[in-house]
């Protein structure tokens, strides 16, 4: 059996506040383009969705990070002169006013934009805050504002589209370093706060049994499946559509996981992220499978009938033989 994630937590994810919800302990690997193609599309700029795609469907040796390929995507942003030269190399900036429309409102965030520059350079220099990934409380420190209803306020009044929340949470999910940081700092507080992520725990749960759920699902999966033909393709996503169908069991060994001992863990992330493993890892992680069946009985026979449900729902929808 091979897990390489388990996926069931919020996706309201924060790591200022780990309260707001908790992300997957996906590691950064598994946030290819093409998993962000496939889950995450809705959230990419126009020019990033894009670029992912012809990525995607024109691969090169090596597939940049999302967050690297963001960069690359808007570092003539970066170097621009003028917003019009802007407005002509990225469709999603076309209809971005000139910030000198800002003296006719006599707004109090024009008065503090012009303490630290020309009125009518601040879109330009915004959109750069923007895209370059800036915390919306540094902006908001940058130019002096009070809050961050006055950013909400400017995107408004010059048509400037942020990029979504959740948007910086996958690019900064594709940064291995920034992705441990992340990954560690809900550890810690799921460890201090033992009622909480067992309620978390009973939540998702509970969700991945609703109708609505297991229709989007059933329909992702066809989906790939029309997609993806290749067999080994094939196996895995049967293995991840069986884990679909059993969030209870997910809830138990994600709990079980939570207890072992680091070097367990170490050798877990390792695997996700793809790398050899010693063959002390690979006892490890054997027994550590080994262990959980045997810990609980009831869910090995759970297990494999939700396996044998998936691959005759795929054969009822022809997509496998």
């Amino acid at each position: 059996m091979n897990i390489h994630s388990i996926n069931i937590y919020d996706k309201r994810y924060n790591c200022n506040n780990p309260k707001l919800g908790t992300p997957s302990f996906k590691s950064a690997s598994d946030f290819t383009l093409q998993y962000v193609l496939n889950k995450h599309s809705a959230l990419l700029p126009k020019s990033m969705k894009e670029a992912v795609t012809q990525l995607v469907y024109n691969p090169v040796f090596k597939m940049p990070t999302l967050e690297k390929l963001h960069h690359k995507v808007y570092e003539k942003l970066m170097s621009a002169k003028t917003l019009d030269e802007v407005k002509a190399l990225y469709p999603e900036f076309s209809d971005v006013k000139d910030s000198s429309i800002l003296k006719q409102s006599r707004s109090f965030a024009a008065k503090l934009i012009e303490k630290n520059m020309p009125i009518g350079e601040f879109s330009l220099a915004y959109l750069k805050d923007l895209y370059s990934l800036t915390p919306a409380k540094a902006i908001v420190k940058k130019y002096g504002f009070t809050n961050r209803s006055l950013l909400q306020w400017l995107n408004k009044k010059l048509n400037i589209e942020k990029p979504k929340s959740n948007y910086y949470n996958i690019v900064s999910m594709s940064n291995e370093e920034k992705n441990n940081r992340a990954s560690e700092m809900t550890r810690q507080f799921l460890k201090n706060n033992p009622d909480l992520h067992k309620k978390m725990l009973a939540k998702s749960a509970e969700t991945h049994k609703t109708a609505a759920y297991r229709e989007k699902k059933r329909q992702e999966n066809i989906d790939f499946y029309k997609r993806e033909p290749a067999a080994r393709i094939r196996i895995s996503k049967i293995s991840q559509m069986t884990w679909d169908k059993c969030p209870q069991i997910k809830a138990a060994l994600a709990e079980y996981t939570y207890e072992q001992q680091s070097i367990l863990k170490k050798a877990l992330k390792d695997r996700n992220e793809r790398k050899i493993l010693s063959q002390p890892q690979k006892r490890l992680i054997a027994g550590y499978y080994k262990h959980f069946w045997e810990a609980h009985p009831e869910f090995k026979e759970q297990y494999r009938q939700a396996r044998l449900d998936v691959i005759e729902e795929l054969k009822k929808e022809g997509l496998i033989l």
